[in-house]
């Protein structure tokens, strides 16, 4: 059983297969010339009891080269069949290894396109984001805007506090402070609440009324810019800077020098 096996290892190992056929060829070619010379002779020589051994070694050695070339025969057949199908393997091998790299270039070629497709998904949602972002802050200062129109303008509590604060040590001195009749009410009372806070600030006030037609906000009326009281520029930075967006001008109905209008709201 075993040497079996090894046999049936040695017919299906393609080198032996090669050498054995390489092997096979030259023993035929020898076996061939053998028996021709061995021929000569038996004609040649008289036919004594010899020439029976030699018909029989004649006959021998013709019937081995008839089985040497018909397994010469044969084993080139099986090794034209081997490298058939060694070729016909290989050729599948590599066909497979080409499908499959193939396949993966395309796997990979369709994982790029989700990616990039997956991208500017996201930069298009980023836009959008940004856009609604815009939008809101948008509505927000309209919104803004509409609160503060809705609602009257008032000093208050931090503002008057501060103001008196800030002009504790400044000079003292008239201040006139006029409401455009085109405010109505809302710049009637803002203004009176200017008047009382400068008042307790230690400034001499007087409220008043004006028909003149004036823009929307608060306005700071010099009447001689080159020769103002000398709290003038005080007044002003403070009234800036508790938060109330007043604009300067010069203004020459200005009886004490100086003269705040509150014009209609913005």
């Amino acid at each position: 059983m075993i040497f079996a096996h090894f046999l049936s290892a040695l017919w299906h190992s393609e080198p032996f297969v090669n050498k054995l056929v390489i092997f096979l060829d030259y023993a035929g070619i020898l076996d061939t010339i053998s028996a021709v010379i061995l021929f000569i002779i038996w004609i040649k020589k008289p036919k004594k009891a010899h020439e029976r051994r030699l018909s029989l070694y004649t006959i021998l050695l013709s019937f081995f080269a008839g089985v040497f070339w018909v397994a010469d025969s044969n084993f080139n057949h099986r090794l034209t069949s081997l490298q058939s199908k060694t070729s016909e393997s290989a050729l599948l091998y590599v066909s497979n290894q080409v499908s499959a790299i193939r396949a993966k270039y395309n796997e990979a070629t369709n994982a790029q396109a989700i990616a990039e497709r997956a991208a500017r998904r996201a930069e298009a949602a980023a836009g959008d984001a940004a856009n609604q972002a815009e939008n809101l802050s948008r509505a927000n200062a309209k919104v803004g805007e509409l609160d503060a129109k809705m609602h009257p303008r008032i000093i208050t509590d931090e503002q008057r506090k501060k103001f008196i604060n800030l002009m504790a040590k400044i000079p003292k001195g008239k201040i006139d402070v006029e409401v455009s009749l085109e405010g109505g009410a809302e710049a009637d009372a803002y203004a009176r609440q200017i008047q009382q806070m400068i008042t307790e600030a230690g400034y001499e006030t007087r409220f008043g009324s004006t028909l003149n037609a004036m823009a929307n906000g608060v306005f700071f009326g010099i009447k001689d810019t080159n020769n103002p009281p000398v709290f003038a520029g005080e007044v002003e930075w403070d009234l800036k800077a508790i938060g109330i967006d007043i604009k300067g001008f010069v203004d020459a109905t200005a009886e004490n020098g100086i003269q705040i209008i509150v014009g209609p709201k913005p």
